[in-house]
């Protein structure tokens, strides 16, 4: 099947080629253009019917914030620091002071 396209292509001239390509592309935008439509209507479509349930649906989908997809350790603020003997945090307060001696 391409070997007939391509034979039929090979005959016809650059300016040819090139008025069929664009000939092409404006059907291409044409489709374009008709999915989105469709794809518009249906979203208001489904929002109605969300709505019409009760259901108040967002458009906008956001990502998580960092503080809440960071995974936390678990820590007892009634137990001392192992470093300063302080409640209400543990030895990673101190880590960068560690790094400090360190590097030093």
């Amino acid at each position: 099947m391409s070997e007939a396209i391509d034979s039929r292509l090979s005959k016809l001239s650059l300016s040819e080629l090139q008025a069929k390509r664009e000939e092409l592309a404006g059907q291409i935008r044409v489709i374009d253009e008709t999915i989105d439509t469709k794809k518009t209507e249906r979203a208001k479509e489904l929002m109605d019917e969300l709505r019409s349930l009760g259901i108040n649906p967002s458009l906008s989908v956001s990502k998580p914030t960092k503080a809440e997809s960071k995974i936390t350790r678990p820590r007892d603020p009634n137990k001392p620091c192992p470093v300063c003997g302080e409640l209400g945090h543990d030895g990673r307060k101190h880590r960068k002071e560690n790094l400090a001696k360190k590097s030093a």
